[in-house]
């Protein structure tokens, strides 16, 4: 209902509502599992497609969005072996598709929330500090405040250095 709100009745809307239910999924599945199904990522990577198909005269919004955080996540991964799965990676590209270079403002707003909960976790000694942390359910928040927020958050943002 709320993206209903933000952007009224449109087949955007549609994309948008199919997308935040996927990221539901990719929430309650990555959280329990710790993983992020291909079939979830397949799901949104043909929102994505069709989303562009739509919205043909701004593909490379579009394309550098589907790159924009899959490719510092896949170099992160590089880096920290088995510590950022293939799984997010993929969900960030083809969140890219759909959300266009937004997707940064998703993967910025989830990385700090998943840095805020983990030390209060370590801090309230909840977790131990090599434990495994799922980070799509974070990706996910910051994908759906992308999704409503993304381009007032980008505009606030390039203000500074304007």
């Amino acid at each position: 209902m709320w993206i209903y709100f933000v952007f009224g009745w449109s087949v955007q809307t549609f994309i948008y509502c199919a997308f935040a239910s996927a990221l539901i999924v990719v929430f309650m599945i990555d959280l329990r599992h710790l993983i992020v199904p291909n079939s979830i990522n397949l799901f949104i990577l043909i929102l994505g497609i069709l989303n562009v198909i739509l919205n043909n005269e701004q593909w490379l919004f579009y394309a550098v969005g589907f790159f924009a955080a899959s490719v510092p996540l896949l170099i992160l991964s590089l880096f920290y072996k088995g510590k950022l799965g293939g799984g997010d990676i993929k969900l960030m590209a083809v969140a890219g598709l759909i959300i266009g270079w937004n997707v940064v403002i998703g993967l910025f707003l989830g990385a700090f929330i998943g840095l805020v909960v983990s030390i209060g976790r370590i801090v309230a000694k909840k977790a131990d500090r090599k434990a495994l942390i799922p980070f799509a359910p974070f990706l996910t928040i910051g994908l759906y405040s992308a999704i409503l927020y993304g381009d007032t958050l980008m505009k606030w943002y390039l203000s500074f250095f304007a």
